[in-house]
């Protein structure tokens, strides 16, 4: 399984209004949401994998808006949890009256990662899952 991280940051009132689509290089769909702070993806087959593109979408219409080339490679280890060396960095602001959800992926600080973690095992009964190296 997969684990993929949302760091938020809200600089103004509101809801988020994007959702963003992931594929894989193995045509595996997931979708993020910004106020989710992470998503276990099931599904995948043992092996190396990579986050082939992500688009952002309006979450109402479903009309997107965005189209961006990725290469993030991932291990999945059978019976283990992998965790996305990278998240999805989301901000929402106003400018000018305007609100704008902006979004990339980037490394997951170490610190951050381990409170993904731990999150992660209080949110979940681990039963004999385990997180892979």
């Amino acid at each position: 399984m997969l684990l993929v991280a949302v760091n938020d940051e809200k600089e103004t009132a509101g809801d988020y209004f994007v959702k963003y689509r992931v594929v894989t290089n193995k045509d595996k769909v997931f979708y993020l949401y910004a106020d989710k702070p992470y998503l276990l993806v099931q599904g995948l087959e043992p092996g190396v994998h990579y986050v082939d593109y992500f688009e952002s979408k309006y979450i109402r219409s479903g009309r997107q808006m965005t189209d961006r080339d990725e290469y993030i490679q991932f291990e999945i280890e059978a019976d283990k949890i992998t965790i996305l060396e990278d998240w999805l960095r989301v901000r929402l602001y106003k400018k000018d009256g305007t609100r704008y959800q902006q979004s990339k992926f980037e490394y997951i600080p170490a610190v951050e990662k381990q409170k993904l973690k731990e999150q992660f095992e209080n949110d979940n009964d681990m039963g004999y899952w385990q997180f892979a190296d």
